[in-house]
């Protein structure tokens, strides 16, 4: 079977295609999180005011500009600003703050049954949302040992949509999409605290293989990433890949199922692990980040370009093969914290923002000039990094795409609906 080329371009174009401003110079509310639906029609964003946001990108003009597929690509339709537009059309408050977001991994909005998508916050059970009316269809609830709430800090559909996986402190849970409630199979990572086996800390993030093959990745705060089978009879770890150098935040798998990609918090960087040689390290990119805040990351459809946004404001584009930086671009007036490529469109979508401290002036200055002085220059910096107004913004960047026969272009979307989900 021959290889599929990659149509995606970033040496030539890569360009702002739209902007929206979310929030100005407020150190307290910004985006931290953006993914596309698997359908491309919407994009899910979490704030840190713990609002969920639905937003709606001009679909039918994007995909008659931008498409991967020939049929339904047209370069020469006119194009302007206000058909490149973002509109929020629908706004959910969640109670608190908001550890992690999926879709539903077959999403299509021409089917209500499967427009819906699962979050989960602090001190709250897992809720799955209607996309269209912005309503809790129902809940998955975990409970600790002392049968209290235990609210997961990471959660991931499998392939097929039909369990939804959570972590949480030494504990992986798995509930049937079709049955909200309580029940749940759950695997613990280690017995205890004390002892030396297993998997420690909080489950921070959790990630499958696209392969359809039930295995996934486990990330953890205590540094640490352990491989796992979906598999009722798989009680225990698959693959240890060893102590990573930082708590893990964020983990994407190639298309092909072979390379986990890890990243983690405070730690420069993004690290590819191939999983068919055990614990073995292929290459590393590096990015700007000395914060705990979870900067996400991005691989194109066909694993070709990696890309990452960084403190610095910086959108950093690799190429996977060679590890070689291919593109850099100034992302934001802010830091980007969370990438996104559409699925078959040359569109990549990112969110900037992060949080702002005041820097207090000292007291017990020498003389009264110079505490004014600090008052001034404190005033004037009230916000760290905030040249450019700190503004929060939510944007679509096009792809420059290559030009190659149709015979390798030939392919069809293809959604499959899964009417397990709830109602």
């Amino acid at each position: 079977m021959a290889e599929e080329v990659c149509l995606l371009q970033f040496r030539k174009d890569f360009d702002l295609l739209a902007s929206k401003v979310v929030c100005k110079s407020n150190k307290d509310e910004f985006l931290k999180g953006l993914r596309f639906s698997p359908d491309g029609s919407l994009l899910l964003t979490s704030s840190e005011s713990n609002y969920l946001g639905l937003w709606s990108p001009n679909t039918e003009n994007l995909e008659k500009c931008y498409s991967y597929y020939p049929n339904h690509c047209k370069p020469d339709i006119e194009h302007t600003e206000s058909s490149n537009e973002i509109t929020l059309s629908t706004a959910i408050a969640v109670g608190d703050s908001i550890y992690d977001f999926a879709w539903y991994p077959h999403m299509n909005r021409a089917d209500s049954t499967s427009n819906c998508f699962v979050t989960t916050s602090r001190d709250h059970p897992v809720h799955l949302w209607d996309t269209e009316t912005g309503a809790i269809r129902c809940s998955y609830r975990g409970y600790d040992h002392m049968d209290e709430l235990d609210a997961a800090q990471c959660l991931a559909f499998n392939c097929t949509g039909t369990k939804l996986y959570t972590g949480s402190n030494r504990m992986i849970r798995c509930f049937d999409v079709s049955e909200p409630g309580r029940n749940s199979s759950n695997l613990s990572t280690t017995a205890s605290r004390r002892t030396n086996t297993g998997q420690k800390g909080i489950i921070s993030s959790l990630a499958f293989s696209p392969d359809y093959s039930g295995l996934y990745a486990a990330g953890s705060y205590a540094q640490s990433v352990c491989l796992y089978a979906e598999n009722e009879k798989c009680t225990q770890t698959l693959l240890d890949l060893g102590r990573m150098s930082s708590g893990v935040t964020h983990m994407r798998w190639s298309p092909c199922g072979t390379y986990l990609w890890i990243g983690g918090r405070r730690h420069p960087d993004l690290v590819c692990w191939d999983i068919r040689a055990t614990g073995r390290e292929l290459g590393r990119v590096t990015r700007s980040l000395n914060t705990n805040q979870r900067v996400s990351f991005d691989l194109d459809p066909w694993g070709k370009y990696l890309v990452t946004g960084s403190q610095d404001r910086e959108i950093l584009v690799y190429d996977t093969s060679t590890f070689e930086l291919v593109q850099r671009r100034v992302g934001g007036p802010d830091c980007v914290n969370s990438i996104s490529f559409h699925p078959f469109c040359s569109i990549l979508g990112l969110c900037t923002g992060q949080r702002h401290f005041t820097m207090p002036y000292q007291e017990g200055s020498d003389s009264e000039e110079e505490e004014e002085e600090e008052k001034e220059n404190t005033d004037n910096n009230s916000d760290v990094g905030r040249e450019n107004g700190g503004e929060s913004t939510l944007q679509l960047w096009r792809i420059g795409r290559n030009h190659v026969s149709s015979k390798v272009t030939e392919m069809e979307k293809s959604v499959y609906i899964d009417t397990d989900v709830p109602k």
